[in-house]
């Protein structure tokens, strides 16, 4: 069992002039690890490799889908807590942001999944 919280903020203007695309918006991932989330209890830094790497790969599958163009100097924030893991946590949250994507209300041209095979 994965337990992951997704949270979508949506804001108009960039926090910094360097993030802001003027034709489109832009996506920004953060991934996180609670300490109490796998069996051995560990202090996750926010900007370890591995929540960089993840990050970057769930980044790397919304990009395709989101139309930004419709959103002209926006950005798109997704956080991402992993509560609990068992196992198989990036493609769970992947299919969180997407959903949280989708419930926000934000044009997609496709609805990606990930699964994790064995």
């Amino acid at each position: 069992m994965v337990y992951i919280c997704s949270l979508l903020l949506w804001s108009t203007q960039a926090d910094r002039r360097s993030a802001a695309q003027h034709g489109s918006a832009g996506i920004s991932v953060d991934y996180t690890i609670a300490s109490f989330a796998e069996i051995e209890r560990r202090v996750h830094r926010p900007g370890d490799r591995f929540s960089a790497d993840a990050a970057l790969a769930i980044k790397g599958s919304l990009e395709p889908c989101v139309m930004l163009h419709l959103y002209p100097r926006s950005q798109l924030h997704v956080s991402l807590l992993v509560i609990h893991d068992d196992g198989g946590a990036l493609p769970c949250a992947t299919n969180a942001a997407v959903l949280a994507l989708a419930d926000a209300g934000v044009s997609m041209s496709s609805l990606p999944s990930a699964c994790a095979a064995m």
